[in-house]
């Protein structure tokens, strides 16, 4: 209980410090914290040198500083780990009590501009994985020669259809022969009986 309460006050105090920054402030320190997150795997966003004048540029103190860095890029991460669209950040804002329209529009705005970046940086730290959406399939009939007679050798391409957000990685094709794809359906098979003992 008491964890709750310290957050709900740290963001209550977060939302105090934007109250009085101008939009101009709070669309540079999300710009800078959104491109910490991309390019670095650090879990302090600033070090001391950065948070003081952090602190200095926002007529703060050290201490409620870093709670506003670490509290946005909270934000952040938890909506692009979640999938969300910037409509829907921007909806999930309308939540947070007593925040200024203005600032609730800069926020939004500056992770609009940063929301495929973070997809892609998620995606290659492994924070969640893709979710099979759909699977289609087509047969191909290759037509070859051996000996004096045509030999048909037919063959299985499938689409993977993931529930990735705009990006290459949203449908992996795969070509497989009947070998291939029996091996493929023996491995579904080992995967199927597991989850069944597991079910039990």
């Amino acid at each position: 209980m008491e964890n709750v309460y310290n957050e709900i006050s740290t963001l209550g105090k977060c939302v105090d410090i934007l109250s009085g920054l101008d939009s101009k402030i709070i669309k540079s320190l999300c710009d800078r914290i959104l491109l910490k997150i991309s390019m670095t795997n650090d879990d302090v966003l600033f070090d001391d040198k950065e948070n003081y004048k952090l602190a200095k540029a926002l007529y703060v103190n050290e201490d409620d500083a870093r709670s506003l860095s670490l509290t946005l890029k909270s934000l952040f991460l938890t909506a692009s780990g979640l999938g969300m669209r910037s409509q829907h950040f921007l909806n999930s804002l309308e939540y947070i009590a007593n925040m200024p329209e203005e600032a609730k529009q800069t926020i939004y705005s500056s992770y609009d501009t940063h929301f495929q970046n973070l997809i892609t940086k998620l995606k290659k730290d492994c924070v969640f994985p893709s979710r099979l959406e759909d699977v289609s399939w087509q047969l191909n009939v290759t037509l070859t020669q051996s000996g004096m007679k045509r030999v048909k050798i037919p063959k299985v391409n499938m689409s993977f259809h993931t529930n990735e957000l705009d990006t290459a990685d949203s449908c992996m094709n795969l070509e497989m022969d009947e070998e291939k794809l029996i091996e493929f359906f023996k491995v579904l098979d080992t995967v199927q009986r597991n989850m069944d003992a597991l079910s039990q």
